[in-house]
């Protein structure tokens, strides 16, 4: 897993997704950074309001979506 952090100001955009799972959705942000600036994580359904609440407080929802290449990984267990 990957430990990088953005700045709240990195963040262009978000959106949240389904998932398969009952218990995690997928929060997808589309970032500033130059090379894949598409990140994705699950995030608990549990607290999906309230993370939504505070990153609308920074960044706009829109409608982005995963990166195809993104979705193969995810698919192949990477």
């Amino acid at each position: 897993m990957s430990r990088t952090f953005f700045s709240w100001k990195d963040i262009k955009s978000f959106n949240v997704k389904e998932t398969e799972s009952e218990e995690y959705s997928k929060i997808i942000f589309d970032t500033t950074q130059k090379i894949l600036p598409i990140y994705a994580i699950f995030l608990p359904k549990e607290i999906e309001e309230d993370v939504v609440a505070e990153i609308t407080k920074v960044a706009e929802k829109s409608e982005i979506e995963e990166p195809h290449s993104i979705q193969l990984a995810d698919k192949i267990g990477f």
